[in-house]
């Protein structure tokens, strides 16, 4: 549906009743078009001509409309039902995708703390109700940085989140970020500008 979110993002952020009645009305012109030119060319064997098109809209596509509106709208419902969106303030949990079958894992953007490399495996710290877990996913660190919009990865084998970022130590040989809630400290890259964590 990337028709809908351009509409949507050139209304600035609005979807009106006349949006989704005009966007459901060309999905069943598109629909009944296809089926008209099916009939057309594969069943009949025949040239298209617009005298045809408007017989098939009059007499075949307008009377199943009538069934198929109700139909869309229950479809839409459904899914709106098991794909709510979010309430205003909330953010889209993240989708952090393995390349095991089914390995998925769906942080919310602010429980995403840091990811680390591990030979053929990528821990990924987080926290939830108050405390930190972590678990392991089986992807290279690049395939995750794709996946968490925001992160920063400030080290071959480290990745994290600026919002955790307590402070940065050391010197430019050697320096370390320190995370909000962990004893542990991150190295940092010698060629890493350190002030893309404070922004």
């Amino acid at each position: 549906m990337a028709l809908h979110g351009l509409v949507y993002a050139w209304r600035g952020g609005r979807w009106s009743l006349y949006n989704e009645v005009l966007s459901r009305t060309l999905l069943l012109g598109a629909i009944f078009t296809c089926c008209w030119y099916y009939n057309v060319r594969v069943i009949n064997d025949a040239e298209p001509s617009w005298r045809h098109w408007v017989d098939y809209v009059v007499y075949i596509a307008l009377p199943h409309a009538a069934v198929l509106a109700p139909l869309l709208v229950l479809l839409a419902m459904l899914l709106i039902s098991k794909y709510p969106e979010p309430a205003p303030g909330t953010r889209r949990p993240l989708v952090i995708r393995g390349r095991n079958r089914g390995e998925v894992l769906r942080p919310r953007p602010d429980e995403f703390v840091f990811a680390e490399a591990q030979p053929n495996y990528v821990s990924i710290c987080r926290r939830t109700d108050g405390s930190m877990d972590r678990v392991l996913i089986r992807a290279p660190l690049t395939d995750v940085a794709r996946q968490v919009p925001g992160a920063i990865r400030i080290h071959r084998s480290f990745l994290v989140n600026p919002a955790y970022v307590a402070q940065v130590q050391g010197n430019a040989r050697k320096r370390e970020v320190v995370l909000t809630g962990l004893e542990r400290r991150l190295p940092v890259s010698t060629g890493f500008d350190v002030n893309a964590l404070r922004r």
